[in-house]
């Protein structure tokens, strides 16, 4: 029997046609492999298209290796692994901070962990002997300091991410589907009371019982010569124990005849429905038949359920399938957002009905046409890029580590491609018929207590810095006035545009705030010539995604197609652009989504917070007083009539308006003639574009607002601060002082006091931010709620300490970021996408073509005293606006007697109360 790898289940989109021109044999990622004389896997793959490698270690183990009462030692070992070394005593990201290393992370599931980055090539030796030290000299560096702080924060990452609206939903599945004893019955982050019993003995157990050489697969792809890769590699690990023989369980399915319910209420602002089956695991060839009928059934536009419930019958905001796919078994589930009134047992009848007819008639030809196409050119995709989460050192390492041949790859995909309506008919009959766990979340009425209460010697380094090269930027206009953006670029079997007109969601009228955003969102669903279904299989057809949305102040058209279908493609966002329908049926439709995602988005503390913030910001009236995605309030979003929006879009829409950017494999005169083509018929007038004055801060007093959430768990605090514009020459500076404070990853100020010195949080951040006429200093974190006061005190001392130097940026610091921001450019530079955004964004804001050629050398010359003193100015604690969503039954008095500046309370839509 063939193995079948079930593509990943955050993979699982929309349902798409069939295209003849993507072809499985065109997706290849050849690669060398080796085997160490310590049992270590080694796989090379060379792709020199970047000056990068991705560096990909995976090891067996996950929370399934685990026993009950030890829970969630697999994810805590893997924040440990980022504390230093025996030979590396520090934090793991500072040393990759001195090499410019990009796409850092580390994550643990059910089977295994995995840590990887992306570095520069001429740093491969320092990426190899981080993690080499890690692997085989990591024992005696874990220290029982180290262990309590890390499992405070995986505490608080276990509240931010479950103690939410809805985010005990997957253990209620987990625990739903699996019986005690079986292996996945538990989450991989585990329990609160196995984290507090876990010891420094037991720590240092279970990283010699799963972390020897034998039991890990290190991928390296990029940049490389495959012969002098693997002589590092030996160097590096080639002396590491192999660890101690391992036996694993290969099948344990727990199907289940019966059908299961389970209700949950939470304090979420919504119902909502999940059905799910428990399948077989990765390595069941019947899992793709599975994956196919998850795509038809309910995987995006197209599919039957979506269609049904969604666009015919208005039952449901959103409904989707996914499959949690695993080693011994798997899950597919359904989930379905209701709209408003309609009950959860009439969304369950819909579904079993749809299902039903699905078990006994099987999928038509089309239908399963559209779910193979999709998966192929998905996995096109994924081979852009070298690393990160969805790259070829990823997928490498997932069927190295599972199917030990990473082959499987290829293979997997000719079993998609061969299955059958027969086959997936056969599948979903046989495992979606019966044994079905439906869990309901209901919302949690707002109960209301009595008053009276109840009593690792040289880390090799590369001291060279090679600044990375960004494509020239080249310009033409079209016959019809348009302009046109080229920046091109080789090695990429993808091409992306944008079309993007000035206006945005601070073109909306005064007292039309979202006109916009609803604006945009309904360009998606359907053209004069075709409704969204037949436009989501003509993408799907090319291989196209093509998306439209809105910023401050621009409306986009985004277009990201396969270069052997870019000019259909172009046709076709021509189409969607220049044509859209506008039917009244969409807009009420969109109305109703868009303002059930305001009501949802108000329930939950962070995105509460991100809300309010640019509201408390700006005065109302003006342009920027609304959400980062364009919206203020539901009923606002309500009253917008049809007429409205086509007016709206008559009057931004026009080529004398527009700018068209592309990024790919593409000559400019052969783009030219292309959009020629596509949009040389389009006329339009001269449009003036809203007149935005600059907000000065009226009181040099820092503002904080208050907003209420019972029984929120966390606080999410949210800062910002109004600057005048940023000067182009000023901005190497300021991006090195918000690096340093609070925009690096992981070890920014701000988030080493509250995260790795205090444990208060998950993670923490500030950053700059550029719109027209203002630039801003903003901040984001969520921390537990008791700290909600003393985690404020610490974020103000880190503004003070730097703007008044009494803790200025040190020349160690300084040096480090900068060599860290100048090194990881050739990793942010990869995609096309992250191209795009740059060229956008320097044409926008009126910067010289050659600003982001020149960017790495101005870094490479900046000065200490430079940045520390645009560090001063920028986080001056003064004219600081900051919104704090929680539980003020408990934050409230803290905040208040920190005597900050002036406390609001605010209720979610900003209206104060007191």
């Amino acid at each position: 029997m063939k193995h079948f790898f079930l593509i990943i289940h955050c993979l699982l989109v929309s349902a798409t046609l069939y295209a003849q021109n993507i072809k499985v044999q065109d997706i290849k990622i050849p690669y060398e492999k080796h085997v160490l004389d310590n049992g270590l896997t080694v796989l090379l793959h060379e792709d020199h298209k970047a000056p990068i490698v991705a560096v990909n270690v995976w090891y067996h183990v996950g929370s399934k290796d685990e026993k009950e009462g030890k829970t969630g030692f697999a994810h805590l070992f893997e924040h440990l692994m980022f504390q230093g070394s025996e030979n590396f005593n520090d934090e793991y990201i500072r040393g990759l901070e001195q090499i410019g290393a990009t796409d850092i992370n580390g994550t643990t599931f059910f089977d295994r962990t995995n840590y990887f980055q992306t570095v520069p090539r001429q740093q491969l030796d320092a990426a190899l002997f981080l993690e080499s030290d890690r692997m085989g000299h990591f024992e005696k560096a874990i220290t029982q300091a180290r262990l309590d702080e890390q499992r405070k924060v995986v505490k608080n990452e276990k509240r931010q991410n479950y103690q939410k609206p809805y985010g005990l939903v997957y253990e209620h599945l987990i625990q739903g589907s699996f019986p005690k004893g079986h292996p996945y019955g538990w989450l991989p982050i585990g329990s609160m009371e196995d984290l507090d019993r876990a010891s420094l003995q037991d720590v240092k157990e279970w990283f010699k019982n799963n972390y020897g050489a034998a039991n890990a697969v290190l991928v390296l792809a990029g940049d490389l010569d495959p012969k002098e890769a693997l002589e590092k590699v030996k160097k590096y690990f080639g002396s590491i124990g192999p660890g101690p023989a391992r036996s694993r369980p290969e099948q344990w399915i727990a199907s289940r005849r019966e059908s299961k319910r389970i209700i949950a209420s939470d304090h979420v602002p919504m119902a909502r429905l999940y059905l799910a089956w428990n399948v077989p695991g990765i390595r069941n060839e019947e899992l793709s038949d599975l994956n196919l009928a998850c795509e038809i059934l309910a995987g995006g536009k197209t599919s039957r359920m979506y269609q049904k419930l969604l666009i015919e019958k208005q039952l449901v905001s959103s409904i989707g399938c996914s499959i949690l796919a695993l080693e011994l078994s798997s899950i597919l589930y359904l989930e379905a957002n209701p709209k408003p009134g309609i009950d959860l047992k009439t969304i369950e009848k819909e579904i079993r009905s749809v299902l039903s007819d699905f078990t006994r008639k099987g999928p038509k030809k089309s239908e399963l046409n559209l779910a193979k196409a999709e998966i192929l050119s998905s996995q096109i995709r994924r081979l852009e890029k070298v690393g990160g989460m969805g790259g070829k050192a990823q997928i490498l390492a997932y069927y190295e580590t599972y199917f030990g041949n990473a082959s499987m790859f290829q293979e997997a995909l000719e079993e998609i491609e061969n299955r059958t309506r027969k086959s997936v008919r056969a599948q979903s009959k046989k495992w979606l018929s019966s044994g079905d766990l439906a869990l309901e979340v209901l919302p949690f009425p707002e109960y209301q207590p009595d008053s009276a209460d109840a009593n690792r010697s040289v880390f090799p380094v590369s001291q060279e810095l090679t600044p990375a090269t960004f494509p020239k930027i080249e310009r033409a206009r079209l016959s019809n006035g348009m302009e046109v953006i080229l920046s091109k670029r080789g090695n990429s079997p993808l091409i992306s545009t944008q079309l993007a007109l000035k206006g945005g969601y601070a073109a909306d009228p005064k007292g039309s705030e979202g006109l916009g955003k609803v604006m945009m969102s309904l360009m998606d669903e359907a053209t004069k010539k075709r409704k969204l279904k037949e436009l989501s299989m003509i993408k799907t057809k090319l291989g196209a995604q093509i998306h439209s949305s809105i910023a401050a102040n621009e409306f986009h058209v985004h277009l990201s197609s396969l270069q052997s279908t870019f000019s259909e493609s172009l046709d076709l966002m021509a189409e969607i652009a220049l044509s859209p329908a506008f039917s009244h049926k969409d807009l009420t439709r969109i109305q109703g989504i868009l303002s059930q995602g305001i009501i949802r988005a108000q329930g939950d503390p962070s995105s509460r917070a991100g809300r309010l913030q640019s509201m408390m910001s700006f005065p109302e009236g003006h342009p920027y007083h609304k959400a980062s995605d364009g919206t203020l309030r539901p009923e606002t979003l309500k009253a917008f009539t049809q007429h409205q929006i086509v007016s709206h879009y008559k009057h931004y829409f026009s080529p004398q308006n527009a700018l068209f950017f592309a990024v790919g494999n593409i000559s400019l005169s052969q783009l030219v003639e292309q959009l020629e083509h596509s949009f040389g018929a389009w006329k339009g007038e001269q449009v003036s574009p809203p007149s935005i004055a600059e907000i000065k801060a009226k009181t040099k007093e820092i503002q904080i607002y208050l907003s209420h959430v019972e029984g929120s768990t966390q606080t999410a605090i949210s800062g910002a601060k109004l600057l005048s514009p940023i000067a182009p020459e000023q901005i190497p500076s300021s991006n090195m002082a918000a690096m340093i404070i609070g925009s690096a990853p992981m070890t920014n100020r701000i988030n080493m006091n509250l995260r790795e010195d205090k444990g208060w949080t998950y993670v923490a951040y500030a950053r700059l931010r550029n719109i027209d006429q203002q630039s801003m200093v903003t901040l984001s974190t969520s921390v537990q709620k008791d700290k909600t006061a003393p985690a404020m005190k610490e974020i103000i001392k880190e503004f003070k300490g730097v703007s008044l130097k009494t803790k200025p940026i040190t020349q160690k610091e300084f040096l480090t970021h900068r060599k860290n921001a100048v090194e990881k450019l050739g990793g942010l530079w990869e995609s096309n996408a992250e191209i795009l955004s740059r060229v956008q964004n320097s044409v926008l804001s009126g910067f010289a073509d050659t600003f982001y050629a020149t960017y790495p050398q101005k870094l490479i010359e900046l000065k200490r005293s430079e940045v520390a003193q645009q560090a001063s100015d920028l986080f001056s604690p003064q004219s600081f606006v900051f919104v704090l969503v929680g539980d003020l039954k408990e934050i409230e008095g803290p905040i208040r007697d920190l005597k900050l500046g002036q406390v609001h309370i605010v209720d979610e839509q900003g209206k104060i109360l007191r």
